[in-house]
């Protein structure tokens, strides 16, 4: 029997998480008769017993991975609308929807409301806080094209076509935004994190990550439950 003693494993199917700049990274494939499985094994410092400790931004960057897919289904819909001069509102519900709970709520959360919370709280550099700071002035930026988005959306589906250009013009922020605030913090912000924080650290915020994460499905049904109430 071969046992991983690893912090924790992310299974994908048919996709490979790439991390640079990560301590240590273990990629196994697994041949399956259901496609590819690529396990990959986000890790950080040796523990003094042997194991490995998590990274807190492990978990960040799984995300960012999932929410850059999204992304190149929402480059793939652009060309759609290009050329049909047409949109699918549903298909810009289901973006709204990724962007506001997934993308904002559950991933910038777990950052400002969990990680910048500790880091303002550390002697971190000038430099390293005003980086800190302009990220988080740019999760504000992605709320309100969101928004934007939002107000676009709600008028085409009542038969204001003229709005279709400033859904694709949110759309198109929205695509040329994301993909360089996560570069920002893959490469740049993520690794000057282990200047400032100890493996205790990092354990006990990957513990609030669970549970916020644990508590995030409870919020989005509790919201719906109330909207429709309120309806």
């Amino acid at each position: 029997m071969f046992y991983l003693n690893f912090a924790t494993v992310a299974i994908f199917v048919n996709y490979i998480v790439v991390l640079e700049s990560v301590s240590v990274l273990h990629t196994f494939s697994i041949l399956s008769g259901e496609g590819d499985f690529k396990i990959v094994l986000y890790v950080g410092n040796e523990k003094e017993n042997g194991g490995l400790n998590m990274q807190v931004r492990g978990p960040l960057m799984v995300e960012h991975r999932l929410i850059e897919r999204m992304l190149k289904l929402v480059k793939k819909d652009l060309t759609k609308i290009a050329e049909q001069q047409t949109v699918n509102p549903v298909f810009v519900d289901t973006v709204v929807d990724f962007i506001h709970t997934y993308a904002d709520r559950t991933h910038h959360g777990k950052e400002e409301d969990i990680l910048f919370r500790v880091l303002k709280k550390k002697n971190i550099s000038d430099g390293d806080r005003l980086m800190m700071n302009k990220l988080i002035e740019e999760h504000i930026f992605g709320r309100k094209i969101t928004g934007e988005l939002i107000k676009a959306n709600t008028c085409y589906k009542g038969g204001d076509k003229s709005s279709l250009s400033t859904i694709a013009v949110k759309l198109i922020a929205l695509v040329d935004f994301y993909p360089k605030h996560i570069e920002s913090e893959d490469k740049l912000f993520f690794p000057l994190l282990q200047k400032y924080l100890s493996n205790e650290d990092e354990q006990a915020m990957l513990d609030e990550f669970w549970e916020f994460d644990r508590k995030m499905i409870h919020e989005k049904y509790e919201r719906l439950i109330q909207e429709l109430t309120t309806d």
